[in-house]
């Protein structure tokens, strides 16, 4: 079944105020939808009609973009429960 909540996050895997919140993400044991801007071009013109930046990370509720690593980790702290639980793999 398809969520409601449109939540999604623009990266780059080379971006350290991505790994930043990606590694708050899984501090949580959260994940989210992620929009590879490096590797998919598709993605960085779509980051660039929302924003008008190229700018990561870039997080987007219910198409409302927010910019910076800090206000994104809040917005998560605030909202994790519009956010899924990740499956941790045991090893």
């Amino acid at each position: 079944m398809a969520s409601s909540q449109e939540i999604y996050m623009f990266y780059k895997p080379s971006c350290p105020y991505c790994i930043k919140v990606l590694n708050y993400l899984e501090d949580l044991n959260k994940k989210m939808e992620l929009k590879n801007t490096k590797a998919c071009p598709d993605n960085l013109e779509l980051l660039k009609s929302l924003t008008n930046k190229t700018q990561v990370p870039c997080l987007v509720y219910n198409g409302v973009p927010l910019l910076e690593s800090d206000a994104i980790i809040l917005w998560i702290e605030e909202h994790q429960d519009l956010l899924e639980n990740a499956h941790r793999a045991n090893f």
